[in-house]
């Protein structure tokens, strides 16, 4: 996993240029206006997908990775804590599912992780990185935010979680 914000400029150096491409997309949309569900191409391997969403508990937020994909998530408006665990630590939830690249697990006995995103922090998990998106701080709160996910030769596609 890695964790940052879009306001931190060392990122672009340190990651392939295609997320590199998408942390200069999303550092954008922090002012733009967020429809929910829309999708906009970056470039010809990049596509942001928004949602907006209520944040909800941990209970009842699922754990997910995807088998040939980089998740990349980023907060637009809002915060949430993104739980994470490694994915041989947890018993898949039902079959993969090839169209959406997603596995989703049963709620572990105990988190092993977890990151909070502000507005601007941004997550690159995995495919052997599962994740709970979604996850209240407090009360349940709005939140928007932009998900992508970038292959293992870190081209990017959308798929809605």
């Amino acid at each position: 996993m890695y964790y940052g914000n879009v306001q931190n400029q060392n990122h672009s150096a340190l990651l392939p240029a295609n997320f590199a491409d998408c942390l200069t997309f999303m550092k954008n949309a922090l002012t733009a206006p967020v429809t929910d569900g829309t999708t906009a191409a970056v470039n010809d391997e990049c596509v942001a997908h928004y949602q907006c969403y209520l944040t909800k508990a941990s209970a009842e937020a699922t754990f997910e990775s995807h088998l040939k994909f980089y998740d990349v998530q980023f907060m637009v408006r809002g915060d949430e804590l993104l739980g994470i665990a490694h994915t041989d630590t947890l018993e898949p939830a039902g079959d993969y599912d090839p169209d959406r690249d997603l596995v989703t697990y049963q709620q572990p006995a105990v988190a092993t992780g977890a990151v909070v995103l502000h507005a601007g922090d941004f997550a690159i998990v995995g495919p052997c990185d599962a994740h709970q998106p979604g996850v209240a701080l407090g009360d349940p709160e709005e939140v928007e935010k932009n998900c992508d996910q970038g292959a293992g030769d870190h081209s990017v596609r959308a798929v809605p979680d």
